[in-house]
């Protein structure tokens, strides 16, 4: 079928991880015939964990409206059955990126276009490198696009009939969401992770009887698992009744170290692109609501125009369902963390426009606008590059949950997605039973709000009471959490502080803030930093050990994933061994030995972790227990780039 055809440890190690914890060289991991022998390929079955155990493929309660298909087991079956991305790519099965690359010409082009996106970058960072090395800038390895060790697996399938709000002629989208992975054989053991590069495939539902599509995602009473996958393939998921839009990339492409940006504790760099594909024309499309900062600020004419559409759309953006015109559009944007919710880098409007710009304007039937500011804020959020760090993971809402036979125990997520797209599923389900029932809200939250009538847990994002005015609707922190600065940034629009403790404190809290300055180079960006502090017996490990804001840590207080208190778990910490390990090129043969016991804030879907960390997978290190695809206990707060499924660097050299 073609396109347009029809965690971090768990409770058993990977075999020999924990024999051999030295780091191993570059040289070593270099491909060369010493080093590695018996090459599987990278659609080998045969589990990758010693003692991983998949789940059967769950079938959802009858009735249930199907927002996004997630199991990793279900997607993996729909891979073989036909959606795998070689066939988003005109190809048919599965093929691993160097043979794509070969049989596609829509791939080809894509690698292409990317490659000479990456060069552009490299150029510009003439010292960075693809390799660990102290102080560098580390970049993407563009070599994976074209390996015979990877390839992209389907992390996700999301029903974005919602989506026709933003286009009435349609019934929504339908969204094919692939992360790029490996499987390389060094020294007879096999290495392999996921790296933080993805491709969104995009279909629209063609317009006509909606509510008809919205049923096709209703689940019937009575379906085994094979029924169930065979109900989505031949229905809901069938390619030909969808319409191929575009293809999305969002990839990080740069990281520099902790050491090189001791005040943010380190800094990511990230490509937003649409591509299209006619007539066997690759092309760049323009990003929705996205606007092209320097075309705008050359051309005062032009921003007239896009200031006039700001005023005559006030409903539209209250709603969040605005779309500007594509003349105003970027057709490439770029996102940066750390702190990325605070940089002026990332907030496209407020570089265009102030609150004088605004004044004036009728919020008399808005719903969530009540001034200029409010109008910047909500406007900022739209694009791409603020919903990039609109409550995101590492820049990412899909991360995409592991099969238990593929789940690398020290490298693995306890939540599959980020806390905005999480606390976005309520509104979507709700949106489609109203559409079925004839009145589908358009109403939008922002991307920071929590779920629907939840309050706001430790580390998320909250509105500064000093701002709260400029909103017609904010959200409140739990019980015993107050909201506070963290990083603060006088240019922006609206003021984001986080949900802390009134008073006490545990173990994986900020513990350094302060004031940003936006450089006209991003990676120039300074936070003047002040010390917090941290109560009782913690002390703060400073930004400059990779830990964006500082982490308030401790001794654990009990045994490997007991809790004290309601927010602390034992978990693990790295260190020096870690620094090492990643530089070996090789993280599997080392990391075993890298940690060590240290209590980090717990977190689940419920409790996520602060901007800048990610919810890691915890499991006992002893014992034979299986590692299955449903996580056993809570996960641990950790700086997202100590997860190296989530960084460029400290993986092995592609082969072609």
């Amino acid at each position: 079928m073609a396109r347009f055809g029809s965690l971090l440890l768990a409770s058993t190690l990977l075999a020999g991880v924990l024999a051999a914890c030295s780091a191993a060289t570059e040289e070593d991991t270099d491909g060369t015939d010493d080093a590695v022998t018996a090459e599987r390929s990278v659609f080998d079955e045969t589990p990758l964990v010693a003692n991983g155990k998949d789940e059967p493929i769950a079938v959802p309660a009858a009735g249930t409206l199907v927002t996004e298909i997630a199991q990793p087991e279900l997607l993996f079956q729909l891979e073989k059955d036909g959606f795998h991305f070689t066939n988003m790519m005109d190809g048919e099965g599965r093929l691993d990126n160097a043979t794509l690359l070969g049989s596609s010409d829509f791939y080809a082009k894509l690698v292409a276009s990317i490659g000479a996106d990456l060069e552009g970058l490299a150029q510009a960072n003439k010292t960075a490198t693809v390799k660990v090395e102290y102080g560098k800038d580390r970049l993407f390895d563009a070599g994976w696009l074209k390996s015979k060790n990877a390839t992209f697996d389907l992390v996700s399938v999301v029903n974005r009939i919602d989506r026709k709000d933003f286009a009435p002629d349609t019934c929504g989208e339908t969204r094919f969401v692939y992360r790029l992975s490996y499987v390389r054989t060094i020294r007879n053991a096999p290495t392999f992770s996921r790296l933080p590069f993805f491709f969104n495939v995009v279909f629209d539902n063609p317009g006509g009887d909606c509510a008809a599509r919205a049923r096709s995602w209703q689940v019937p009473a009575g379906l085994s698992p094979d029924a169930y996958t065979k109900w989505l393939e031949d229905g809901a998921l069938s390619l030909a009744g969808l319409k191929f839009k575009q293809i999305e990339l969002n990839a990080q492409v740069m990281r520099t170290p902790s050491e090189s940006k001791r005040d943010m504790g380190g800094l990511a760099f990230y490509f937003l692109r649409v591509y299209d594909m006619k007539d066997g024309a690759l092309s760049a499309k323009p990003l929705e609501n996205t606007p092209d900062v320097a075309k705008l600020a050359a051309d005062p004419a032009l921003k007239a125009e896009l200031l006039a559409w700001i005023k005559d759309n006030v409903k539209g953006i209250d709603e969040g369902t605005a779309v500007m015109p594509a003349k105003f559009a970027a057709t490439r944007a770029q996102s940066f963390t750390t702190f990325g919710s605070t940089r002026l880098a990332n907030k496209l409007f407020s570089q265009l426009f102030t609150r004088a710009d605004l004044e004036g304007l009728d919020f008399s039937e808005t719903k969530l606008l009540a001034s200029p500011e409010s109008v910047l804020f909500r406007l900022d959020d739209m694009t791409c590059a603020g919903c990039h760090q609109g409550r995101s993971v590492a820049g990412f809402h899909l991360l995409g949950a592991e099969r238990g036979t593929r789940t690398n125990p020290l490298n693995a997520l306890r939540t599959h997605a980020s806390p905005h797209f999480l606390a976005e599923q309520p509104r979507r389900e709700a949106w489609i039973r109203g559409l079925l029932e004839g009145a589908a809200d358009p109403q939008r939250a922002t991307s920071f709000d929590p779920p629907p009538g939840v309050l706001a847990p430790a580390g998320t994002h909250c509105v500064l009471p000093a701002d709260a005015s400029k909103l017609k609707q904010t959200w409140s922190c739990a019980a015993g959490l107050e909201c506070k600065p963290l990083a603060t940034n006088a240019k922006a629009a609206i003021e984001l502080g986080q949900c802390l403790p009134k008073s006490g404190g545990f173990a994986g809290l900020p513990c350094i803030g302060g004031a940003m300055s936006d450089a006209s180079d991003p990676h120039a960006d300074k936070l003047a930093t002040k010390n917090l502090g941290c109560g009782g017996s913690y002390s703060c490990l400073k930004p400059e050990e990779g830990t964006p804001g500082g982490m308030c840590v401790a001794r654990c207080k009990g045994k490997l994933g007991e809790m004290a208190g309601a927010n602390e778990i034992c978990a693990y910490g790295g260190g020096a061994k870690f620094d090492q390990c990643a530089a070996s090129g090789n993280f599997q043969a080392c990391i075993g030995g890298a940690v060590r016991p240290a209590p980090r804030q717990a977190c689940d879907e419920d409790n996520p972790c602060r901007e800048d960390y990610m919810c890691q997978r915890l499991e006992p290190i002893e014992g034979k227990a299986p590692i299955s695809t449903t996580p056993a206990t809570k996960g641990f707060c950790n700086p997202t780039y100590f997860i190296f499924q989530m960084r460029v660097d400290g993986h092995p050299k592609p082969e072609g």
